[in-house]
């Protein structure tokens, strides 16, 4: 079987809950009673449906956590390549603020924060930095 929570496989996992709580219910109604079968009933046996339907809840609460752990990798990626991109451009800054004695040619939109180039500063978008100097 595989861990790959797929669509059908996701459904059959649903059922199995569902199938579960209708048991118990129909055992609290009065509608059936428990029941364990010899040889066991899969379908019928009332310790098998409730067990079936707590495994692919744990099955479920196992996915969950995997992909929780997931998104806080990528997340964690992310922030990662954020930093750094924001490191570059704090070194472009520096080159182009007159330290580095190469001055901006014509007009340049400057930063009413920073007085760098907005094109370059990291308190604008990154779209706009992708842009370059204008």
């Amino acid at each position: 079987m595989s861990n790959e929570l797929t669509a059908d496989r996701l459904a059959e996992l649903r059922a199995a809950i569902e199938k579960a709580h209708n048991h118990v219910a129909a055992l609290c109604e009065g509608k059936t009673k428990w029941t364990m079968r010899i040889p066991a009933d899969e379908d019928r046996d009332s310790d098998l449906v409730i067990s079936a339907g707590l495994s692919a809840g744990e099955k479920l609460l196992a996915e969950i956590e995997r992909l929780t752990d997931e998104v806080a990798r990528v997340t964690d990626m992310a922030r990662a390549n954020e930093e750094a991109h924001r490191a570059e451009i704090r070194q472009i800054l520096a080159f182009y603020d007159g330290s580095g004695g190469i001055p901006f040619v014509g007009e340049v939109a400057m930063c009413a924060d920073h007085g760098c180039p907005q094109a370059l500063c990291e308190c604008f978008p990154a779209a706009s930095i992708e842009e370059g100097p204008r």
